[in-house]
């Protein structure tokens, strides 16, 4: 070889080595945030199943990587048991549980038999999902649709043989975007939650198809519903015995006994949802709500509407009522037994028929609750439009109620029928600054005193709302001056403030302009 070639392959590699020392200089080495494997910490790394390895500042799979770019770290989720994890990715990455795990589901997908659990190697089913979850932390299991309709046909049980006291766990639609809906494949009930777990449904239809005696069933334990719709069940919707229940946003149909029941300790709260459709036509005891024997129930902004039976039953329970619209319920509105009642600012509209025994409210208590609260609340209800059978005595179909002490304030019962009075004879409650029907007598005393009742026709529009020339309206004319400004409600029906002005209307609705 010559001198001169000699010379010009070392200036060759030194120009090189000077370009390379020049792209390192100005950052154009591939270990840089423009390059996606690039990382600083976990929170770089957007694949599930990885975290970044600091020292080579690249993603790999969680449990190191075989130093040679990521190789595969599990190919079975027995293979994770050793990192602490419980899933298997299909990318080989173990996917850890600390504080519950992420499962999830797909029917056309998933695979029971295979990995089943990651969110790129789902499940099958619902239950291999569920007991997939670790006994000690729960989790939630994504329930997945894509685009249109997808139906699972399953009957899910959930109990303490599954699962450690006190662990939460989640059925929710997962998020692609199409509706789930869950059906028994059994004549059994649909989702069973016994002894023990926290259970919380979001987002899903569950159906009873009309073969099922409960749709979800509660014992001892505690549920939440959310946005989830419940229908067709032979007996209950929503069957609780000694559980703790929430239901919000969410809408129970056409179940044969209750849209939802509430028995022996179990405290229910009800809010910004619709029971409808439910009770059994002749069946004054079945109701869109039926409590007996519930420690308290609570219905807030809902809809009891269009029930077969009644809209709700209580016996023996301490139930609140506000801002609920309690209508076009076949057998009567309330039905109040030996209950503390506080019911305020409702609609109470156009319930029972010709072939019932209640219209608007009946109330019969004689005992409390043990350790209920004493008294009772009845006030700023639109009590109107109610109907019930003119042949069944003594049973008024605007209010019957017996002698409790109960305050009746603000309310307005009238536009009831010309054969049946708006208040039962024998109803002694502490009626004052209400707007109550004298068309068909009334009980003695009702506008003597300073009661400030008076019986003028309210002047309610078509939805029930007060309307200029409204004796409820504060200083109205004639008779009624204001309602009572002692019964502390911030807001009305609508949830607008009250008082409108300087003391409130009677009724539901504060008057505006």
């Amino acid at each position: 070889m010559s001198t001169t070639t000699s010379h010009l392959q070392t200036a060759n590699k030194l120009g090189v080595l000077a370009a390379l020392a020049l792209l390192v200089a100005a950052g154009g080495s591939s270990c840089t945030r423009d390059n996606p494997a690039y990382c600083e910490g976990d929170d770089d790394c957007d694949t599930a199943g990885h975290t970044c390895d600091t020292e080579r500042r690249e993603c790999v799979p969680v449990g190191g990587s075989d130093g040679g770019g990521g190789g595969d770290l599990c190919e079975e989720n027995a293979d994770c048991e050793d990192e602490g994890a419980r899933f298997c990715s299909s990318e080989g990455a173990c996917i850890s549980c600390e504080g519950g795990c992420d499962v999830y589901v797909d029917r056309s997908e998933g695979d029971d038999d295979g990995l089943c659990g990651a969110d790129d190697a789902p499940c099958e089913s619902i239950s291999r999902a569920i007991e997939r979850l670790p006994a000690e932390s729960g989790g939630t299991v994504w329930i997945g649709g894509s685009g249109g309709s997808t139906h699972y046909n399953e009957n899910l049980v959930v109990g303490a043989d599954q699962f450690d006291g006190g662990v939460s766990l989640s059925l929710r639609a997962g998020a692609g975007g199409g509706d789930v809906t869950i059906a028994p494949a059994s004549d059994d009930v649909l989702i069973r939650l016994e002894n023990g777990p926290d259970l919380h449904i979001e987002g899903l239809r569950l159906e009873g198809r009309g073969d099922v005696e409960s749709v979800v069933s509660c014992r001892a334990a505690t549920l939440s519903l959310q946005d989830v719709e419940i229908a067709d069940a032979e007996s209950a919707g929503v069957d609780a015995d000694e559980c703790d229940v929430v239901i919000s946003r969410s809408l129970v149909e056409d179940a044969g006994f209750a849209g939802i029941s509430a028995e022996n300790e179990t405290t229910l709260e009800v809010s910004g949802s619709e029971i409808t459709g439910s009770g059994e036509a002749g069946d004054d005891d079945s109701a869109g709500i039926y409590a007996d024997g519930a420690a308290r129930v609570v219905v807030t902004d809902s809809t009891i509407a269009g029930n077969e039976s009644l809209g709700i039953h209580a016996e023996d329970t301490e139930l609140y009522v506000q801002r609920t619209r309690i209508e076009e319920n076949q057998a009567g509105g309330l039905r109040i037994v030996d209950s503390y009642i506080e019911v305020a600012n409702n609609l109470i509209v156009k319930n029972g028929s010709a072939d019932s025994e209640i219209g608007g409210v009946f109330a019969r208590i004689d005992d409390l609750p043990d350790g209920a609260p004493s008294g009772g609340l009845f006030a700023f209800n639109t009590v109107a439009d109610n109907s019930a059978d003119d042949e069944s005595g003594d049973l008024a179909y605007g209010v019957n109620c017996g002698a409790h002490d109960v305050n009746a304030s603000s309310n307005i019962v009238y536009f009831e029928s010309e054969e049946l009075q708006a208040l039962s004879d024998g109803c002694d409650w502490d009626w004052t600054y209400s707007n109550i029907d004298p068309s068909n007598g009334v009980p003695d005393g009702i506008f003597d005193g300073d009661s400030n009742n008076a019986g003028d026709d309210p002047e309610l529009d078509i939805d029930f709302q007060l309307t200029n020339d409204s004796q409820c309206i504060q200083g109205g004319e004639p008779g009624l001056e204001e309602a009572d400004a002692d019964v502390d409600l911030a807001v009305d029906f609508a949830g607008e403030s009250r008082p409108e002005g300087d003391a409130p209307d009677c009724g539901a609705y504060e008057y505006r302009e």
